[in-house]
């Protein structure tokens, strides 16, 4: 890997125009010598676009693709008190060390650990609570950060974990969700199988150690299905995957990504890229004009607003026509 065609003129000129205009915390331009952690590029990347966007009609876009939600939950074994706090991620989180795969290590994630000692806001006891970690909101693009880096305390360095960590291509979230251990969620969306189901589109690949390497990413770059719903390809299909290393592009064969991205060496894959199989309604601010209400206050679209509507926002068609339906599930009203 890292042999490959050059990359196109159109492909360098966007990745300069990207360097030139991203700036760190100090206003300067991004320097592509200086290697940083994807991780940590990723989540200021996206701090720093939903900012940008936060008076804007796309002001929900990071939130609806990128952020999930997890929700930790506190249970007195005294007073039977149930306490939830939700928490925001741009990227999931997983331990890689002694664990083998990522059915392992999410198990671990929504594991309940006893506490001792604890002040219940309820009972106002000093007790016992068991709390545990669950999966509340499912994004529409999950990234999974596979924490490779850890901090050896006895010698006070950070190493890197190159041991097997297997993945798979289709993975199912549901039994890590909220809804699995509580019997209420306040979800509006309509959590069907789909929603939980996600296929393996990407993967970062660290090559190296602790103190230095380099980053490669593996993509599909077929984009199969229709509107919000992405098509599961068959057994028989040839994917259609690359290898991006800086301005090289070669092709990938999906049947090396065990001795390319499992571990066991010092290259092995550090963020892995989800994407769910029926997508999550994006939410973008439309005006007053459009919109209406009924006598229950519920929000309906004008009829005669809809070619409007899409000329202006850019809603998604089906064969050039509007279906109503398809228009109430992509976009959600709401004022800037």
């Amino acid at each position: 890997i890292g042999l490959g065609i050059p990359a196109e003129p159109l492909f360098r000129s966007s990745i300069d125009d990207f360097c030139f205009s991203f700036k760190d915390d100090n206003g300067r331009r991004i320097d592509p010598k200086v290697q940083q952690d994807s991780q940590e590029f990723y989540n200021n990347f996206c701090d720093k676009i939903e900012k940008k966007l936060e008076k804007t009609k796309y002001k929900y876009i990071i939130n609806d693709i990128f952020t999930g939600k997890t929700c930790s939950t506190i249970t007195c074994k005294s007073c039977k008190y149930i306490s939830n706090k939700f928490e925001d991620f741009y990227n999931l989180q997983l331990e890689v060390k002694n664990i083998k795969n990522l059915n392992e290590s999410l198990q671990k994630l929504i594991t309940p650990e006893t506490i001792e000692g604890y002040r219940c806001s309820s009972c106002k006891q000093e007790v016992t609570i068991q709390k545990r970690t669950t999966l509340y909101k499912l994004p529409n693009t999950l990234i999974v950060h596979l924490k490779r880096f850890c901090m050896n305390y006895d010698y006070g360095i950070t190493e890197k974990i190159n041991t097997r960590f297997e993945f798979p291509m289709v993975i199912n979230l549901k039994s890590f969700c909220v809804e699995n251990f509580q019997n209420k969620t306040d979800e509006i969306y309509y959590k069907n199988e789909d929603y939980y189901k996600y296929i393996l589109k990407g993967v970062n690949v660290h090559l190296g150690d602790a103190n230095g390497g380099h980053y490669i990413s593996l993509i599909d770059v077929d984009r199969n299905g229709t509107g919000n719903i992405m098509r599961i390809p068959k057994k028989n299909e040839k994917p259609n995957w690359l290898v991006f290393n800086d301005s090289s592009l070669s092709e990938f064969n999906l049947r090396d990504i065990e001795s390319e991205c499992f571990g066991n060496s010092s290259k092995c894959a550090y963020l892995l890229i989800y994407e769910k199989v029926k997508k999550t309604p994006i939410k973008i601010v439309i005006e007053d004009k459009y919109i209406s209400k009924d006598n229950n206050n519920i929000i309906k679209y004008n009829k005669e607003s809809l070619n409007k509507i899409n000329e202006k926002y850019d809603i998604y068609k089906i064969n050039n026509q509007f279906k109503e339906e398809d228009l109430y599930n992509l976009i959600f009203y709401n004022r800037i």
